[in-house]
């Protein structure tokens, strides 16, 4: 009866974290965005929030924070298998958790990436048509208004959620540890993450002009 306590108390323990990594996740996206455009109406609000793409990547975010939570649990469970079953038991575990992320940020890098580079493609060419009708082009414009080009996810936007799911995973450990000396670092990292990435992303084209200035030199 223990162990069935134990394993429900764990179960709870990582689905309620993968919830709040999810929403916690898309609020930092959410944040950001708003921060870098300026715009704060609530549909721009709500659709930001349930948007895919963009930085940082929700879904590795999500994928890599179930990795750093089982982690420990699954360590305990090794060093206090009484067979070699429990052990192989939770081997097998950890790999199916490391395959799961691994695949979500091949997802995101590859198949998503693909449609996303698909949709920019299809919206320029209904946006930009000089040789059709002028209502035909206002059709097309509608038609282009409601294609979603924030599909997938750039290699900075993934690296992007690797670094959330680390602060967010750790963050967490902290808290079912009582580690809170951690948990108060944790949170000022978060913080200084959410500056830099807004100074960053912010000034991106600058940023990348000023690096194509100094190949060229």
């Amino acid at each position: 009866m223990e162990n069935i306590y134990l394993a429900k108390d764990l179960l709870i323990h990582v689905g309620v974290t993968l919830i709040c990594s999810l929403c916690c996740s898309q609020i930092f996206k959410t944040i950001l965005n708003i921060a870098i455009t300026k715009k704060a109406d609530f549909k721009f609000i709500l659709r930001l929030f349930f948007s895919d793409g963009d930085f940082p990547s929700s879904h590795t975010a999500v994928s890599v924070t179930a990795v750093i939570i089982v982690t420990p649990i699954l360590w305990e469970a090794v060093t206090n298998a009484q067979n070699k079953s429990e052990v192989y038991c939770s081997v097998a575990i950890f790999s199916l958790y490391i395959i799961w992320a691994l695949y979500i940020i091949r997802d995101a890098l590859g198949i998503r990436m693909r449609v996303q580079e698909q949709a920019k493609v299809l919206k320029s060419f209904l946006t930009q048509s000089p040789t059709v009708s002028e209502a035909l082009q206002c059709y097309w414009e509608e038609l282009a208004s409601h294609i979603n080009i924030k599909a997938g996810h750039m290699p900075h936007e993934v690296i992007g959620g690797v670094i959330l799911a680390l602060i967010f995973g750790i963050g967490s450990n902290a808290i079912r540890y009582g580690n809170y000396i951690i948990l108060i670092i944790d949170i000022i990292i978060a913080i200084i993450y959410f500056i830099i990435s807004y100074l960053v992303l912010s000034n991106k084209e600058k940023i990348i002009n000023y690096l194509k200035n100094r190949r060229k030199k």
